[in-house]
């Protein structure tokens, strides 16, 4: 089942030139994540029925990316650097969505 969010009003965020719409979201269900190496990453995780890659920095922030199919998370995976995949392939490609990680239970 894919996680349930709901979202907050959305805003405007400008990124690379390019405008989009976006919301915090409120998760009701955690993606469960694994620790990776990186400098920048913390964690990822992904909900092969929604699509949905979970992303967790090194500063604390978690987002969400859409529209991620499984065969793309599996190069994600096996990058050399996942903070290197992310910036050329992830930023910027997918509409996303913060995770306001005080609703995550247990977090």
């Amino acid at each position: 089942m894919p996680p349930r969010i709901r979202t907050s009003p959305k805003f405007l965020v400008l990124l690379a030139g390019t405008l989009f719409f976006a919301s915090i979201a409120l998760a009701a269900d955690s993606i469960p994540r694994t620790a990776v190496e990186s400098a920048s990453l913390a964690s990822v995780g992904y909900d092969e029925q929604g699509s949905v890659l979970e992303i967790e920095f090194r500063n604390g922030g978690i987002y969400r990316y859409s529209g991620v199919t499984k065969e793309f998370f599996a190069q994600f995976m096996t990058a050399n650097s996942k903070g290197r995949f992310f910036t050329i392939k992830i930023r910027g490609k997918f509409p996303f969505s913060k995770v306001n990680t005080n609703s995550i239970a247990g977090q």
